[in-house]
């Protein structure tokens, strides 16, 4: 039985350190200090309930549920636990299971494990229906299995409606929404609050970030780029969340309208890089630094800056910035990501 734990998210495994940073700036934006007891691989274990919103709301996680039972490993502890979950729930609920298994299992495998628990529950005179069930259940098997109820998954399908594939404007530069919300996460802002992404192209960035609730204002230097930030935008009934502008953030304080900008509560952006994005003649390095030199009087002190680059010396000593967190994705053989996330000093 479990005591003083009451709550779990599973995180995917592309990138332990950099979900697990994720989780921390979303509980950050969407419920205060996160309360974490402690985490197992992709397992993150807290000693309350999560939040509502956070699962849907992450990047890089499968779900989030209550914790209701600590079990050993072997195939009758696991079954037991299963049954006393299963008795906690309304007679007429409908059950399915997510399972996961990290690590060998003696005697058994997954699919035994599976079936057993179906059959459990059929024996207890429980309804199994796998599409759309009223509950489902997990099993997450390390050291110890952790059985509970998931809350909420995250939101893989609505991201999938996002990709670059799925809108009126794509672009090889374009962001993979998933990996667009990890960085809004990062920044642990919560909703409501404004964000600059002076590297707009075909707005990725800048609609997850709306998405989840911030107010943005992109800026785009390459005029056909800028036209189809618009179109992408205007696709998701956006509009009202992002505001555009077709300027060189290397000279925004240029411009008339710069003088009426606000001051922002962050920055997030993902600066061009790779063989298919322009840089105008600069390496990525310099012209990230001469725009982030550029907007940082539009930035309040304090306020976090989250950026990727493709080399780990572009995001570091940034001037007027400290580094609190240097994370990594690696993309495929030959690209990395390293995402800086720093804040306004």
């Amino acid at each position: 039985m479990v005591r003083n734990m009451k709550g779990l998210v599973l995180l995917t495994g592309e990138a332990p350190e950099l979900a697990f940073a994720e989780l921390e700036g979303a509980f950050k934006a969407v419920d205060g200090p996160a309360r974490i007891s402690h985490r197992i691989g992709q397992t993150v274990i807290m000693d309350e309930a999560p939040p509502r919103g956070l699962a849907p709301r992450l990047g890089f996680s499968h779900f989030s549920g209550t914790l209701d039972e600590i079990t050993g490993t072997t195939l009758d502890e696991m079954i037991a636990g299963v049954r006393s979950c299963i008795g906690q729930l309304d007679p007429g609920y409908s059950i399915s299971w997510a399972l996961k298994v990290q690590r060998r299992l003696e005697g058994f495998g997954p699919s035994a494990l599976y079936q057993a628990m179906e059959e459990e529950a059929r024996r207890l005179g429980r309804k199994v229906r796998h599409r759309r069930p009223d509950v489902k259940l997990f099993i997450i098997v390390h050291d110890q299995a952790f059985i509970g109820r998931v809350l909420e998954a995250s939101s893989r399908s609505a991201a999938g409606s996002r990709r670059g594939s799925s809108m009126p404007f794509n672009r090889p530069v374009i962001m993979d929404p998933r990996l667009a919300r990890v960085l809004v996460n990062l920044s642990g802002l919560p909703p409501g609050r404004t964000i600059l992404d002076p590297f707009l192209g075909p707005a990725g960035l800048a609609i997850e970030a709306a998405d989840l609730g911030l107010e943005v204002l992109g800026i785009e230097k390459d005029p056909n780029i800028h036209r189809g930030a618009l179109l992408n935008i205007e696709h998701l009934g956006l509009s009202d969340r992002i505001t555009t502008r077709n300027a060189d953030s290397k000279r925004v304080r240029s411009y008339p309208w710069a003088k009426e900008l606000p001051a922002f509560d962050g920055i997030i952006t993902d600066p061009p890089f790779g063989r298919s994005a322009a840089t105008y003649g600069d390496g990525t390095g310099k012209l990230l630094s001469d725009v982030l030199e550029e907007t940082s009087g539009f930035v309040k002190k304090g306020s976090p800056l989250v950026v990727d680059a493709p080399d780990p010396e572009h995001i570091r000593d940034i001037c007027g910035y400290s580094m609190k967190k240097e994370l990594s994705l690696r993309v495929h053989k030959s690209m990395t990501r390293y995402i800086g996330v720093l804040e306004k000093i």
